[in-house]
């Protein structure tokens, strides 16, 4: 799709905006909100859900990457976790909710999440803004989960059959 040379003399086309005299995709706007769990495991992925609300004067649209990304107390950065996100007409003051899971390193104190977007234009991630780093608890689960109980087995041909009552720990996942 070519650019009009000369958009404040004809206008642009759907989903671009007059910039000087050049047509371009305008860089979309949005406040993030972020839930959080009551904390972390190292040992599993917790969910974090992000919230965007279009707060741009037109529907958004587009390619958008979110990372959610933990950082050491010194702010050095520990791990990104990134998300790839779709949009495709949020109206203006719309909310789009994502889920996130994501497993964080023990030595994680706070998290925050980034957005970008990438236009026809600049093909390279544009950056669009960030929420305010925040506080997490990362916790380390060192006991094992209860046994289950009552195995038995029987023979059936041509191998055997295990039966038993589960565990009742809540952090059994798989048997």
């Amino acid at each position: 799709q070519a650019l009009i040379a000369d958009c404040s003399a004809c206008g642009c086309p759907d989903g671009m905006i007059c910039s000087g005299s050049t047509c371009t995709a305008p860089l979309h706007s949005f406040s993030m909100d972020v839930e959080l769990p009551p904390s972390f495991y190292t040992t599993s992925s917790s969910p974090v859900i992000v919230t965007l609300t279009n707060t741009g004067t037109f529907a958004a649209s587009g390619f958008f990457l979110m990372r959610v990304d933990a950082y050491d107390a010194q702010h050095l950065l520990l791990k990104s976790v990134p998300q790839q996100l779709s949009l495709d007409d949020l109206s203006v003051s719309g909310i789009h909710s994502i889920t996130i899971p994501v497993q964080l390193p023990a030595l994680s104190k706070q998290l925050s999440v980034r957005l970008f977007q990438s236009t026809i234009e600049k093909p390279e991630s544009q950056f669009i803004g960030e929420t305010t780093p925040v506080s997490v608890s990362v916790q380390s689960d060192s006991t094992p989960p209860t046994a289950p109980s009552s195995l038995s087995y029987s023979a059936v041909s041509p191998g055997y059959t295990l039966s038993w009552n589960a565990s009742p720990s809540s952090d059994v996942s798989a048997y």
